[in-house]
C-alpha cells in the first residue's frame, strides 16, 4: 500500500508507504488504510509468490539485518586488526585469503548499512548500488578462491605450486572485477534505484539482477558447494582410517561438526539460502538468508580469532 509522493527524487517522484499501510484481503481485494490524501496504488509482488512476505515479517529481517551486520562490522575489524597487528597471522597464503575475504566483507557490511536506503540523491543511489555491487562480487570471488585453496589442499594428492599465486587471484577478484563494474554502470543496464516489492533501496533492477548478479554468484555458490562435499567426504574418510585409540564418539562427531561449519561458512555456502527464497518456503529461508548472511563476518571472527588459542595467546 503506498502513494505517489512527488518529493522523492528531486521532483521526480516516487511510491512511497509512508502513511499507508495493509490493512487486510479478502475476496481477492486488498484493503489499504492512509492517513493523508494523495495518489493511491497498491503495488503487486511481481514474482506473483503465494506468500509474500508481510509487513511484520520485513521489520523482523531488518532488525536482524542490522544487528547482524553490526556484529559482524566489529568481528571482521577485530581480525583485520588481529592481522596487522601480528605479522604471524598474514604471512601464509591462507591467512592472506582471509585478509582479503574479510576486507570484501567488511565493503559489503558498510555499504549496506550507510547507504542502502539512500534513494536520494539519485546519483548517490547508484554509486552505493555499484559499491555493493562490487564488493558483494568481490567477497564471492574471495570465497571461489577459497575453496579453490581448500580443494588443492585436502582434495589433490600431489601439491602443485602455482606462481604468484596471490597475485593473480587478486587481479581477478579486484581489478578485473572493477573493470568490468565500471564496463556495465557506464552503460546504464536497467539500474533503478527504488525497485524493492517493500521499500524504495539502492539496488538493481531485475534484468541486470539476473546477468550481472545472481548468475555469477550461483556459479560460484554451486562450485564452493561441490568443494564442500568432496572435502567433507575425504575427512570422513581419512578419521576412519585413523590408527590409534578412536576418541570418544560424541568428541569426534562435535569436532566433525564444527569443522564444516567453519568451512561452510567460509566459503559463503549460506547465500544458498537466498536462491531457496521462493514460493511455500519463502519467510524461512528468507530468515535463514539474514540470520547466516548478516553474522557470517561475525562467525569468521569466532573460527579464526576467538577459537584459536594462539591468537588467544598472543593478544
Amino acid at each position: 500500500c503506498v502513494f505517489w509522493d512527488f518529493g522523492l527524487s528531486h521532483g521526480k517522484g516516487g511510491w512511497s508507504t509512508e502513511g499507508c499501510w495493509q490493512n487486510k484481503t479478502e475476496q481477492g481485494r486488498v484493503v489499504c488504510y492512509c492517513d493523508h490524501l494523495t495518489n493511491f496504488a497498491v503495488l503487486m509482488d511481481i514474482y506473483g509468490q503465494a506468500n509474500p512476505l508481510s509487513a511484520a515479517d520485513v521489520f523482523a529481517l531488518d532488525i536482524i539485518s542490522k544487528i547482524g551486520c553490526s556484529l559482524s562490522i566489529a568481528g571482521l575489524s577485530f581480525t583485520l586488526l588481529t592481522a596487522a597487528v601480528f605479522r604471524r597471522f598474514r604471512s601464509s597464503t591462507p591467512q592472506i585469503i582471509l585478509i582479503q575475504l574479510s576486507v570484501a566483507l567488511l565493503g559489503v557490511l558498510i555499504t549496506f548499512l550507510a547507504g542502502i536506503e539512500s534513494v536520494d540523491p539519485a546519483a548517490g543511489c547508484i554509486a552505493v548500488a555499484a559499491c555493493l555491487h562490487y564488493f558483494l562480487l568481490a567477497g564471492m570471488m574471495w570465497m571461489a578462491v577459497e575453496a579453490f585453496s581448500m580443494y588443492m589442499a585436502f582434495v589433490k594428492v600431489m601439491s602443485t605450486h602455482i606462481s604468484r599465486y596471490v597475485l593473480k587471484v587478486s587481479l581477478i577478484a579486484w581489478a578485473v572485477k572493477a573493470l568490468c563494474l565500471g564496463l556495465f554502470y557506464s552503460r546504464e543496464l536497467q539500474l533503478k534505484p527504488g525497485q524493492s516489492i517493500f521499500f524504495q533501496i539502492c539496488w538493481m533492477a531485475l534484468t541486470p539482477l539476473y546477468y550481472a548478479f545472481m548468475l555469477p554468484a550461483g556459479l560460484i555458490i554451486l562450485f564452493n558447494l561441490v568443494v564442500f562435499i568432496l572435502i567433507s567426504a575425504i575427512t570422513l574418510r581419512k578419521s576412519k582410517k585413523a590408527t590409534g585409540p578412536p576418541p570418544p564418539r560424541h568428541k569426534e562427531t562435535l569436532q566433525r561438526f564444527r569443522v564444516a561449519i567453519t568451512i561452510f561458512v567460509v566459503l559463503g555456502l549460506t547465500w544458498a539460502f537466498g536462491f531457496l527464497a521462493i514460493s511455500g518456503a519463502r519467510t524461512v529461508f528468507a530468515y535463514l538468508f539474514c540470520i547466516f548472511n548478516s553474522l557470517q563476518g561475525f562467525l569468521i571472527f569466532i573460527f579464526f580469532c576467538v577459537r584459536q588459542k594462539e591468537v588467544r595467546d598472543r593478544w
